[in-house]
């Protein structure tokens, strides 16, 4: 956060704590607590200067500032030494200061006189709450250091993050100690059966670190969905016990969700005839033929490179299971409404209001792990709840705010029925190429069939060129297309939709042993290889690659003879 924001955030802390304060204190007696009073005030004061001093490029007048806070400060605790608010005062701009180190033992004396004097329980809940905040802030300045903007120590960085999740069960950092190690584990997995001489942790080798991985992913889609639900509640929506939490990420828990119809189902290994001059998986190295009895394609023999620059092939020693890709027709129950949150269009069942209803969140198949809900889905901080306070409320791409920001559902568009082919990092050429224009193609009917059905599509200003180019080469008028505008505000959706959500979906293929001797390493260097030296791109199945390439390059043919 930028120093401007941090010294909102503190300001407001310090009003909390004022008004948390014993009476005796907080209703500003006069004689000599109305001196104590002034200075606490002047602690204050002078953190606002040095706050705008530093944030105007003054240095020098911020630390004239900074000392002056120092001195009242002082003044303070050496004449009322069983009084907190100084204390909590000074501790709260030491924070804002990043000074970690020199808040915390502050925040202890704090709490503990407000303890003897009798102070409120909130009061002690908030102290600790932003000791706690030190804490983690302290973990987080020391991992940035040493991530270095990933050319840094990877390892000492996924230390410091595991030591912020202690502090707080953030999914935001859950889902980096899940990046992070993946980094690692992804390197360690390719390397260490190459060179056993290189010097490694034995502990935590590359199928370790990739395990690690997949947890903190996991975990952090979990304690989002809570965080979500706490939302949904905070804003006066009944949620049902039973059909409230997260729908799992496989195609197998979307299909048989009672409020999910299969309206298409294709075989994702797509042609493997070889018809067309060549499977559009084949590499230059190998081939890909279906199998009778199993959903799989065998992997192509690739070469690769390890971190020495040492060629190695990852021979067909394991096949790889491929997953149908389904065409679906999502539909609320009687009164809620499905949400879309975020730029990848992350689905959500909601209470239509103070009726009980649904409270779901539909995490997709094809981003499985890797989605990272904390940066689409409106949801309560509730890993910030110090001693059972309430929770800010947690706004992709916005500061945090102490209280709820206020909700206007009548500007969140609704429709009566959509077809939405957002997902992860969609407005990239590549994924919106090799993924998002197949699942447009396969709704195209839908939308033939329906005049009145709309279709999402990304668009925030200005809207990636591509995407017009392609939608005239498959003949989409765009009066049917609602454009996602790209924004984050204070809604708990982007759209709603009140009858019924189309949806294309996958599992991403998987690795499946042939013989059972592949080892986590082998498995990891597959799932882990360049785009560039990997062919096919096995997180999109081949049925839905076949059916893009055919498709854009036939009419593209079309239009070259036309003109």
């Amino acid at each position: 956060a930028s120093q401007a924001a941090q010294t909102v955030m503190a300001l407001l802390l310090l009003c909390t704590l004022l008004a948390l304060l014993p009476p005796r204190l907080a209703g500003g007696q006069a004689g000599q607590h109305h001196d104590y009073d002034m200075l606490c005030d002047n602690i204050i004061q002078h953190a606002q200067q040095a706050a705008r001093m530093f944030n105007a490029g003054d240095t020098a007048a911020a630390m004239r500032q900074s000392d002056l806070a120092r001195k009242a400060f002082d003044t303070a605790a050496a004449s009322f030494p069983h009084e907190p608010q100084a204390f909590a005062n000074y501790a709260t701009f030491l924070l804002n200061s990043q000074r970690f180190d020199e808040a915390a033992p502050l925040f202890d004396k704090a709490i503990r006189l407000v303890r003897e004097s009798g102070g409120a329980d909130d009061m002690v809940a908030a102290l600790q709450g932003m000791k706690q905040t030190a804490a983690f802030g302290k973990h987080s300045v020391a991992r940035d250091r040493a991530y270095a903007g990933g050319q840094g120590n990877l390892s000492e960085a996924l230390e410091h993050a595991q030591r912020q999740a202690a502090v707080f069960d953030s999914p935001e950092v859950h889902h980096d100690i899940g990046t992070l190690a993946l980094m690692l584990g992804g390197h360690r997995a390719a390397t260490s059966v190459l060179d056993t001489s290189q010097h490694r942790d034995e502990h935590r080798d590359g199928s370790t670190l990739l395990q690690e991985s997949m947890q903190g992913f996991a975990h952090a889609q979990t304690v989002s969905v809570s965080a979500w639900l706490a939302g949904q509640r905070a804003m006066g929506k009944t949620c049902s016990n039973e059909c409230s939490g997260a729908v799992q990420p496989t195609l197998a828990s979307w299909v048989k969700h009672d409020t999910c119809e299969v309206l298409q189902r294709l075989d994702g290994r797509g042609d493997q005839s070889n018809a067309e001059g060549g499977h559009p998986g084949d590499t230059a190295g190998g081939t890909a033929s279906s199998t009778s009895d199993t959903n799989t394609v065998p992997a192509p023999t690739t070469l690769m490179r390890d971190t020495r620059g040492r060629v190695f092939s990852t021979a067909a020693a394991f096949r790889w299971q491929v997953s149908d890709v389904a065409v679906m027709a999502l539909r609320p129950r009687q009164g809620d409404v499905l949400g879309l949150s975020g730029s990848s269009g992350v689905v959500t069942h909601e209470a239509g209001g103070r009726a009980p209803g649904c409270c779901q969140v539909w995490l997709s198949p094809s981003a499985g792990v890797y989605q990272n809900l904390v940066q689409h889905l409106h949801m309560l901080a509730t890993w910030k709840a110090a001693g059972g306070r309430g929770a800010p409320w947690h706004n992709p791409g916005t500061p945090e705010h102490p209280v709820p920001p206020p909700l206007a559902p009548h500007k969140v568009p609704r429709v009566r029925r959509l077809a939405t082919v957002l997902q992860f990092a969609v407005s990239s050429f590549y994924h919106f190429v090799a993924e998002a224009v197949g699942r447009l193609l396969l709704l195209l009917p839908l939308l033939d069939d329906d005049a009145t059905l709309k279709l999402l599509l990304p668009g925030p200003p200005p809207r990636p060129r591509f995407v017009h180019q392609i939608l005239e080469l498959v003949g989409v008028d765009t009066s049917r297309v609602l454009w996602d505008h790209g924004g984050r505000g204070p809604h708990g959706s982007r759209v709603a939709v009140t009858d019924t959500l189309y949806v294309v979906e996958w599992d991403p293929p998987t690795p499946a042993g042939v013989g059972g001797d592949d080892t986590a390493s082998d498995v990891a260097r597959a799932v882990l290889k360049p785009h560039s030296e990997a062919q096919p791109h096995f997180a999109v199945p081949p049925v839905l690659l076949q059916l893009t390439r055919r498709t854009l390059v036939g009419k593209a043919h079309n239009n070259n003879n036309n003109n």
